[in-house]
């Protein structure tokens, strides 16, 4: 039975305490070590260290833009969904407020990532469908909302609002930004 509660979760490595954590999301409760699949290709054991819950919804722009917001963060990114953050979640009073300040783009060092400008600009995302195809709308501050066809990606839709509300051209680098893959960064 599914619910309209889905979660954006952290894991680590038991064995490493210190170490990079994975911030993710599913669509079901993370009570024990994790979800099937969730250590594939990972021969450490993985620990869940926390979740939120959020609105199904909104899950995928969530984690999205807190992945976002902490690649913005100095020697914060290690590779793909992989953070070098428990330092700052001890500074901003746990993994709740981390993961709160995190989506805000308001953490130590961050810099919060924004389409548009200060009058026009992409404030959220939601997901309109439960199951497949997939399809998103996106939000701006003046009220307007952009939906994308069914099963467009998330940056498929962003680039759809960029272009048709925010008047870019496909070759603005802002545009180009959202199709853009961010740097693997070797673990040090």
């Amino acid at each position: 039975m599914e619910t309209d509660t889905a979660y954006v979760y952290v894991v680590g490595e038991k064995e490493e305490p210190d170490g990079p954590v994975k911030i993710g999301f599913t669509n079901r409760p993370l009570t024990t070590s994790g979800r099937a699949n969730l250590g594939a290709g990972n021969p450490r054991t993985l620990e869940v260290v926390d979740s939120i819950p959020v609105p199904r919804a909104e899950v995928k722009w969530r984690e999205w833009l807190t992945h976002q917001h902490l690649r913005t963060i100095r020697d914060c990114h290690v590779r793909g969904e992989w953070f070098r953050v428990r330092d700052v979640q001890t500074q901003v009073g746990g993994w709740e407020s981390f993961l709160d300040r995190a989506y805000d783009g308001n953490l130590p060092g961050c810099k919060p990532w924004r389409l548009g400008g200060d009058e026009c600009h992409l404030t959220s995302m939601s997901r309109l469908t439960t199951g497949m195809p997939r399809q998103f709308d996106a939000t701006c501050s003046c009220g307007k909302t952009v939906t994308g066809e069914k099963g467009k990606a998330l940056e498929s839709v962003q680039e759809l609002f960029a272009t048709e509300h925010l008047n870019l051209s496909k070759s603005d680098c802002r545009v180009k930004e959202l199709r853009k893959r961010p740097p693997m960064v070797t673990q040090k």
